[in-house]
């Protein structure tokens, strides 16, 4: 890679990465609003441990990026390796992909 082009990678990876930043930042601003001058306090975060709603919708997020990552995993192994099962293992998962389609077809 030339020096320009690690020096465009650099600017895009700041542009990408300075909101995020910036934000997490402003999680311990005491302020409703982004507004400075900044006021260290751990509020939102304390207000965040007793949001029933916000942390199980977080857990789900959590177990969904799970499931997920094994899914990936099991395509990787269905479409590069050979193993005892890998027939059946895929022919059970075709019909989940399959029917919706099927019934979308016969619906029109």
């Amino acid at each position: 890679m030339t020096r320009l082009g690690q020096v465009f990678l650099g600017m895009i990876l700041i542009f990408l990465y300075t909101p995020i930043f910036v934000l997490m930042a402003m999680g311990f601003n005491e302020s409703e609003l982004y507004e400075l001058p900044f006021k260290f306090s751990t509020r939102w975060y304390s207000a965040l441990s007793t949001n029933t709603e916000l942390l199980t919708s977080g857990f789900n997020s959590i177990v969904l990026a799970v499931i997920t990552a094994i899914g990936t995993l099991a395509a990787l192994a269905l479409s590069r390796r050979t193993f005892r099962g890998r027939s059946l293992l895929q022919l059970l998962l075709l019909p989940p992909i399959a029917i919706p389609w099927l019934i979308t077809g016969t619906a029109c």
